[in-house]
């Protein structure tokens, strides 16, 4: 049972999350074709990068909205709870308890969009809902229930790369073989409403560091959440926890040829609609939110681990 939860992991990780973070279904070969595994490589050290673990895979908090969106049956808002800000839900397991199960939750999240994170348009939104890179739930409010005084998560993760002692910014743009000798090079991929701002707190662009270089990218096509600097870690780290991995779930002789073929057909949807307490209904692609809807009976037609 462990070997094949492991597996799902990976699957549903490698073949449909990330296809969905980097977003370049219409090039090719995309960055998102992870799944095209060869072989396993003994000389590939798959260890967590620092800058990984620090900073690069911290650009999920740019897609955290500022509320829990909870959602019926009837995909409305809960009776008399209704939503729930962020701030409110952390260290509150009695919100799951109380208030319907963890069921509203992912329906919450299953029919409602992430937060927009591009930093080209999170002022334009007019009710507010994506102002900010990172909603300010998170860096006006964090455990604001739980703490004498509020934290701030954009400033946590900056001091975090102090404390690992993560190069700055123009040094992982240089890694990553893009533009990174000079001002300009190192702005490049930067929106310019964002320079000046960038050189009153870091005085020059050579001093910017690693997160906020990350997410203040431009994306690296129309849906992607990543910028080319992100785009390029993440690619390196998870190739090397792929590739490096003698358990990875297609690696040969992981599972026989009719298992992998139906490991490969699950998708979250399946295992949402099999372990929610009652949800009828999902997106047939959990990650995107213009995916067609469709009934629990429908998705599981295909399940099978016999």
């Amino acid at each position: 049972a462990r070997k094949i939860v492991s597996s799902l992991v990976q699957k549903i990780t490698y073949d449909d999350w990330l296809a969905e973070v980097f977003f370049q279904h219409d090039q090719s070969p995309p960055l998102s074709k992870y799944h095209n595994f060869s072989s396993y490589n003994p000389e590939i050290i798959s260890n967590v990068a620092n800058v990984f673990a620090t900073a690069a895979f911290r650009f999920g908090h740019t897609l955290i909205n500022n509320k829990l969106y909870r959602l019926d049956s009837d995909l409305k808002p809960i009776k008399k709870y209704g939503h729930l800000d962020i701030h409110k839900s952390f260290f509150a397991p009695y919100h799951l308890h109380n208030y319907g199960g963890i069921d509203p939750v992912l329906r919450g999240l299953i029919f409602n969009a992430a937060k927009n994170n591009d930093a080209e348009d999170v002022d334009n939104a007019a009710d507010g809902k994506y102002a900010g890179l990172i909603t300010d739930e998170l860096t006006e409010r964090l455990f604001k229930m739980n703490e004498k005084v509020s934290l701030d998560l954009a400033a946590i993760n900056i001091q975090r790369g102090r404390d690992h002692a993560l190069p700055f910014y123009k040094t992982w743009r240089k890694f990553c073989n893009l533009p990174s000798e000079t001002d300009q090079q190192i702005l490049s991929d930067i929106p310019e409403i964002y320079h000046q701002k960038i050189r009153n707190v870091y005085q020059t662009p050579q001093n910017l560091e690693a997160f906020p270089g990350f997410i203040l990218e431009r994306k690296i096509s129309k849906n992607s959440k990543v910028g080319p600097t992100l785009a390029c870690l993440l690619k390196k780290q998870f190739e090397e926890l792929r590739d490096g991995d003698r358990f990875f779930f297609e690696k040969a002789h992981v599972f026989k040829m009719d298992q992998l073929r139906a490991l490969k057909k699950i998708s979250l949807a399946q295992i949402i609609c099999l372990t929610g307490d009652n949800i009828d209904r999902v997106k047939a692609n959990v990650f995107r939110i213009d995916s067609e809807i469709v009934g629990c009976r429908d998705v599981l037609k295909d399940f099978d681990l016999s």
